[in-house]
């Protein structure tokens, strides 16, 4: 399959980070034969919930990349054949609804609780081992009646805490700190206004009313259980099934450039992969993207309290990514800033810095990598690059209008240049 003039091969992955189908990791490696290519671009969506939808955003970026290659970066990539594969994995198309204007709150909820709820079932329909599916069914059972249900509020705090302590996350990052998920102070948190809910008050976006009333904390709580089990699958897929495939497709050519470029939860996946489990053999990528990536700002950084040290601090400090690491980053993304909110609202932190860089819970794509060295840069369309094998760079890219919309040309720029430098 060609998408834009690039080879192109899906390959799907289980919750667990098995192949769906050995035969696409087959094809995979078929391609980097059959088309002797020198470089691949290994593609990773964020939440999503088909292929459909995924293919269409790696047409969208393939599609913008062509012309770059054809035109600018032309004299850079000669002699270089560029192929792609497009990682889908099962996560779920999270509600931009998150974003909610000013005045909102005061709205009956229950519509958008509804949709939100039957997304978090479909997502938890193949995890039986999980307390949160039976914990979404007795939500729906009363979503009538919510406001007086408080058995059902401590019912579902307890699936989530239970959800939690067994969750790679909450151990990888900063986490919740127990007596903050108790009941009371959950409701008192996540029912009342928080200010500064995204640093600066992003388009006039009403935080203070982000949280407000009963409904708006079993919301919240929602949302909290989906991004956990979403970074959560993310991560296990990036250590196991992705960087499976990458030394599969290694072993064919032990040449091969790999250059991995990751969305939203798509981030966290390709920076697993590229970290892998403690004590796994050195695996060396050529470039690392994020764009917009959703998790800890803090997980490349070295350890300065109270931050700890980042999860994928190994990344750097054992050069396993040889070439570039680019990270954008945008307080246009309040999809990203709100996910966190909730998070930093429960371990109590300072609520007129909540989403800003002196959050402990604040996110990568909200705020770039911190503790980490980076180089800061403010990208635009025509910024001259020159990006160094080994650095990490921070692109504030305020080009990019909000969580979903990547595909900037001046973001797509930037990852090529990024190749060209791995």
């Amino acid at each position: 399959m060609q998408i834009a003039g690039f080879p192109y091969q899906t390959v799907q992955f289980d919750r667990r980070g098995a192949p769906v189908a050995r035969a696409e990791v087959q094809a995979a490696q078929d391609q980097v034969l059959a088309h002797d290519l020198s470089d691949l671009l290994v593609l990773v969506h964020g939440w999503n919930s088909t292929i459909d939808s995924a293919l269409e955003r790696y047409t969208h970026f393939l599609k913008v990349a062509r012309p770059l290659l054809d035109g600018e970066l032309r004299p850079g990539f000669q002699g270089r054949r560029l192929g792609v594969v497009g990682i889908v994995w099962p996560s779920m198309r999270f509600a931009d609804a998150l974003q909610i204007p000013g005045g909102a709150a005061s709205a009956d909820l229950r519509p958008l609780l509804k949709e939100e709820l039957e997304a978090a079932q479909a997502l938890f329909a193949d995890a039986p081992d999980s307390p949160i599916p039976a914990a979404l069914e007795e939500l729906r059972r009363n979503l009538a009646v919510l406001e007086d249900r408080g058995s059902v509020r401590r019912s579902f705090l307890k699936a989530i805490q239970a959800q939690l302590h067994a969750s790679a996350t909450q151990h990888q990052e900063p986490g919740i700190p127990d007596k903050n998920l108790k009941d009371s102070r959950v409701k008192d948190r996540l029912s009342t206004p928080v200010r500064g809910v995204v640093a600066g008050d992003v388009q006039g976006h009403a935080a203070g009313t982000l949280f407000n009333g009963p409904l708006q904390v079993f919301r919240n709580l929602l949302n909290l259980t989906t991004y956990y089990e979403m970074k959560d699958r993310a991560g296990q897929i990036g250590q196991t099934g992705a960087r499976g495939l990458l030394r599969d497709l290694r072993a064919v050519r032990p040449t091969l450039r790999l250059h991995l470029i990751g969305h939203s939860f798509g981030g966290r996946l390709i920076s697993a992969a590229a970290r892998g489990p403690d004590g796994d053999p050195p695996l060396p990528i050529d470039s690392l993207h994020l764009l917009q990536a959703a998790f800890s700002h803090y997980g490349f950084g070295e350890a300065r309290p109270p931050a700890p040290e980042g999860y994928f601090r190994p990344v750097v400090t054992q050069a396993r990514i040889s070439g570039p690491l680019l990270v954008t980053h945008t307080k246009n993304d309040l999809a990203v800033g709100l996910a966190y909110a909730v998070a930093s609202a429960l371990a109590g932190q300072n609520a007129s810095a909540i989403g800003d860089r002196s959050d402990l819970y604040g996110a990568i794509g909200s705020n770039g990598a911190l503790n980490a060295g980076a180089v800061e840069m403010t990208l635009g369309n025509d910024t001259p690059l020159d990006f160094r094998p080994g650095r990490i760079y921070n692109l504030h890219a305020d080009m990019i209008p909000n969580h979903g919309d990547v595909e900037q040309p001046g973001v797509v720029r930037a990852v090529l240049h990024g190749v060209l430098a791995g």
